[in-house]
């Protein structure tokens, strides 16, 4: 059985790590067009294209490491519905905006604030000079990782959403375990209920006290948390403690 966990954090890492270097990936885009004589005008207009490139990169990804989640117990399930799943998801995420708290930005604000910071770094120059200080500053713009804040935090959203709808479903439960790593960073709501077992209204009923009060179902512990409610059978709760696992 631990092996079905091991799979649920290494999918948790993958949306971490993949989501949290998209601004690099973005910068690096960005000189390449520009060290292609690409205009601030081409670059703008692109910027769009690029950050649905890195969207849809990651639903790829994401939709292969749950299909292993789900084999690891059993279930068969096809990649590309779920990469589906997970694109639908998303456009309906984004459609509905955030009703539990008004100021958690929209994914769009990610292309908006780039393209604003964009049109104050960019200019025509093509100078050395020019083009040394205009790659200096998007370097600077990229280690403030707006977008892979914002990008972690809302497709752990959807991972945690597909676990309720899907796979929940699948295995036919309302339990959920809070599962993943505890590491320097994690903050005292996921240190105190990493290993607890709880239906959905016992989660949503409770406060991660970070300032994001989003459903905990969805969102755990607040921005770029890392942990899983995971849906588990009371077997599976059975055999994980009888295993020390939680």
């Amino acid at each position: 059985m631990s092996e079905y966990i091991d799979q649920k954090r290494k999918t948790l890492e993958m949306i971490f790590k993949t989501a949290i270097s998209t601004d690099s990936r973005i910068v690096e885009k960005i000189k390449n067009m520009i060290a292609q004589g690409a205009t601030k005008k081409e670059i703008l207009n692109r910027f769009e294209d690029i950050m649905s490139e890195q969207y849809d990169k990651l639903f790829s990804t994401m939709s292969v490491y749950k299909a292993k989640e789900l084999k690891a117990i059993g279930v068969d399930i096809d990649k590309s519905k779920t990469k589906a799943y997970l694109l639908n998801r998303f456009i309906k995420n984004t459609s509905e905006g955030f009703p539990h708290y008004e100021k958690i930005p929209h994914p769009q604000i990610i292309v908006d604030h780039y393209q604003e910071q964009l049109e104050k770094i960019l200019t025509d120059k093509t100078t050395l000079s020019g083009v040394k200080k205009i790659n200096e500053e998007l370097e600077e713009l990229g280690e403030r990782r707006i977008a892979g804040t914002i990008l972690n935090t809302e497709q752990q959203r959807i991972n945690r959403q597909y676990e309720r709808e899907i796979v929940a479903e699948e295995i036919q439960t309302e339990l959920y375990l809070y599962e993943g790593p505890i590491i320097e960073t994690s903050r005292e709501f996921c240190r105190v209920h990493v290993g607890q077992v709880k239906t959905e209204n016992g989660w949503n009923s409770l406060d991660n006290g970070a300032g994001h009060p989003g459903p905990i179902m969805e969102y755990a512990g607040g921005w770029n948390c890392q942990h899983m409610l995971m849906a588990i059978t009371q077997d599976m709760r059975d055999r994980y403690e009888e295993e020390g696992i939680i």
